[in-house]
């Protein structure tokens, strides 16, 4: 028993370790990211993923907040605080899609509003339908970046 129970607190240690890395590495890459879309400089690459990086750092504390309740307590999660856990975790996707698009269209709108002109074909380095190029004038189009 004694064995079980401390390799299920090293494990959990090991596991908020991770989590809080991975928060910390996605939440400062998806704020520096979007941070970036408003520098407005000539060309823009605009992802439709990289809002979504603002709410990986929140799932991430939902699956860390397990680990950190095991590396206190010892044992696994109540039940009840699991399901409540599950359906915040489902609440966060779920928002983090809703607004990835409702950003997307947004900005698209705003990015034409203010001038740019979207580039057709793919961003140089991207697969198709993930990114969109943005140009302040359109001989900028065939250039790389």
């Amino acid at each position: 028993m004694q064995s079980n129970y401390l390799t299920n607190r090293l494990r959990a240690f090991f596991a908020t370790l991770i989590g809080i890395a991975i928060t910390v590495g996605t939440g400062i890459f998806g704020f520096q990211g979007v941070l970036e879309y408003f520098n407005y400089t000539d060309v823009i690459i605009y992802t439709r993923g990289l809002v979504v990086f603002l709410f990986i750092p929140l799932f991430f504390i939902m699956v860390t907040s397990y680990q950190v309740y095991i590396l206190i307590y010892g044992r696994d999660l109540p039940h009840v605080i699991g399901v409540k856990l599950v359906r915040a975790t489902i609440f966060i996707a779920i928002s983090a899609l809703v607004s990835s698009i409702t950003f997307s269209v947004w900005y698209s709108n705003h990015l034409k509003d203010i001038g740019y002109i979207q580039c057709s074909g793919v961003p140089v380095g991207y697969m198709p339908f993930m990114a969109v190029k943005y140009v302040v004038f359109e001989s900028m189009c065939k250039t790389d970046s």
